[in-house]
């Protein structure tokens, strides 16, 4: 998924600026070690009548303006603090800050130097464009105070076009898709609107410009905010569309089958990084596939495989989220294995509270095969050799499976090597490396999308 849903929890950091004689105001960057990962970090410090304040930027885990709190420099030592993780540097004499941030008994590695990192997007699109762009707003009638706000691009051309919907991943997310700086969803609707298809693209409710309760909702609920968008490019008069399909990325791999076998205007879906199983298949199969991408020992990686199937299990029997949680709240004050350690109860909540929610109930649960059974438009179902978020021999065979059980002959399935769950070409091929890497989205992804739609939306 667009966010690790896996059953450990990534720490927050926080990350300090260091200083000079003139004080501390400025720009600072810094690299945070945790565990075998190191996570890039950025300090914005600014100085007033009452002291100085701060904001912090995890840039590798797409975290932004962050404000810190208690933040002193004093004796040549920077101190500050955030969500309860303490750090402390002192300042050396080649002007950079030699420290450590604490968090929860946890020390880690965190040195400081003046200035900012430089992020380079060359994808990211520019102005002036050959096609035209209105923001827009509309309605979902299945759910009642539920208004979606949308970017449509539409190709300035007098012959018909397709259409298509882009529907984002797991979490709350805008109708760029942005994460770890980059904006996939802003480089596809460019791609294809620049090639002759209009583009859809909307925050999702209760974000940025949309209504509604974002925290409350379920896949399903975020299938009808999609074919809230088909309801209006329906209702839009003015312009040729000769078809109208859904683009999902990640769990949008999920909704957009949903949209589709409820309505038999979706024509076509592409499903970039869907899944195909049940979701705790998923996201054990993930959890075990990400630490091992960061160099966690096999024994850890097998504890942390069992922790998350044990918990997971859990939730999938319980039939309610009280009922799931003294039975989580009861496994988790035992050890797994040998050499393992009962949990805290601080970590107990943050975890129930991440892992026995509405929305992570619901796709722990789901399976998407009995949907797919049902979907009898085109598909098209792609995935990155090196996505471990959403492994593509896992995911494919089984949408491909499911699709043709269906009598639907229609489906086109294809790896593309060496491109991570983002689509991207990547070296390291984890999770933290989404922000470092350039580019957006693969060209050859772009452009077999494109030509697949384009094939499917005459």
């Amino acid at each position: 998924m667009k966010k690790l849903l896996g059953f450990f929890v990534l720490v927050l950091l926080a990350m300090p600026q260091i200083a000079t004689a003139q004080g501390i105001a400025g720009d600072w960057k810094g690299m945070l070690n945790v565990q075998t990962m190191e996570l890039r970090v950025g300090l914005s410090i600014t100085a007033s009548d009452s002291g100085y304040k701060g904001k912090m930027d995890i840039l590798d885990q797409g975290m932004k303006g962050f404000p810190v709190s208690q933040l002193s420099y004093v004796d040549s030592v920077l101190s500050f603090s955030l969500n309860g993780a303490l750090y402390e540097g002192r300042m050396q004499a080649n002007g950079k800050i030699d420290g450590n941030l604490v968090q929860q008994g946890v020390k880690m590695e965190m040195d400081l130097e003046p200035g900012a990192w430089v992020v380079n997007r060359p994808q990211q699109p520019k102005a002036p464009f050959p096609y035209k762009s209105e923001d827009v707003t509309y309605p979902n009638a299945a759910a009642p105070g539920v208004t979606l706000a949308a970017t449509l691009t539409i190709p300035d051309q007098t012959t018909p076009y397709p259409a298509v919907i882009l529907i984002s991943g797991s979490g709350a997310n805008d109708r760029n898709e942005d994460i770890m700086m980059h904006q996939p969803f802003a480089v596809i609707a460019d791609y294809l609107s620049r090639h002759g298809v209009a583009v859809l693209r909307f925050d999702d409710r209760g974000f940025k410009g949309s209504t509604g309760n974002h925290a409350m909702a379920t896949s399903a609920d975020f299938a009808t905010d999609a074919l809230a968008g088909l309801v209006y490019l329906k209702g839009r008069n003015d312009l040729k569309i000769s078809k109208i399909g859904m683009l999902g990325h990640s769990e949008g791999g999920v909704i957009a089958p949903m949209a589709a076998i409820q309505s038999a205007d979706v024509a076509f879906i592409v499903m970039l990084a869907g899944t195909g199983v049940r979701g705790d298949k998923l996201l054990a199969e993930q959890t075990e596939l990400v630490l091992r991408s960061n160099g966690t020992a096999e024994e850890e990686i097998k504890k942390g495989r069992a922790r998350s199937e044990k918990l997971y299990e859990i939730i999938v029997k319980s039939k309610s989220s009280k009922q799931a949680r003294k039975k989580l709240e009861r496994s988790m004050s035992h050890p797994v294995g040998k050499g393992d350690s009962a949990m805290s109860d601080a970590e107990m909540k943050a975890i129930i509270s991440q892992i026995n929610n509405v929305w992570f109930r619901y796709f722990l649960k789901h399976d998407p095969a009995p949907v797919l059974e049902q979907v009898h438009c085109p598909v098209l179902a792609i995935n990155g050799d090196k996505d471990i978020q959403v492994p593509a021999t896992q995911n494919l065979p089984a949408i491909e499976a499911a699709v043709k059980k269906a009598g639907n002959p229609d489906v086109t399935i294809r790896t593309f090597p060496g491109l991570n769950h983002l689509f991207q070409h990547c070296d390291a091929c984890n999770v933290s490396e989404y922000g470092r890497l350039e580019e957006t989205i693969a060209p050859e992804v772009l452009e077999a999308v494109g030509t697949w739609i384009l094939a499917k939306g005459k």
